[in-house]
């Protein structure tokens, strides 16, 4: 099939695998920005645990990625999600999960940053 031919997803998938496969192969951070934008959230959670198998990362890679899939937030640790917060002047603050006392390990992420608990979700209005 043309790579025209292929979904945006598809083409996504591929156009990031190189950034991926050469953080896993060799060490280092690979960073993307808005790696959900075009991608299915299942695919994404495959790359997570390709990331946190020490099998498949034996030189500990990490990935650092902006996303706005907060059905990703399952797939993580506490440790490993920061928040992007802006207020009504367009001013932003960045804190870590870990940072708010009141977060378990047993919480539904997803639930809780959907219903504002943690902040970060859009003011409308």
């Amino acid at each position: 099939m043309s790579w025209y031919a292929e979904s945006h997803g598809t083409q996504s998938v591929l156009k990031y695998f190189p950034i991926l496969n050469h953080a896993l192969e060799r060490g280092g951070v690979a960073v993307i920005d808005e790696l959900d934008a075009s991608i299915h959230p299942h695919v994404i959670a495959e790359i997570f645990r390709r990331f946190h198998d020490p099998e498949r990362n034996t030189r500990d890679a990490q990935l650092w990625i902006t996303c706005h899939n907060a059905s990703l937030l399952d797939e993580l640790e506490k440790e490993e999600i920061l928040i992007c917060e802006k207020d009504r002047r367009g001013y932003a603050r960045i804190y870590g999960l870990k940072d708010i006392k009141s977060v378990r390990r047993d919480h539904n992420l997803y639930k809780k940053y959907i219903s504002g608990v943690y902040g970060g979700v859009p003011l409308i209005g």
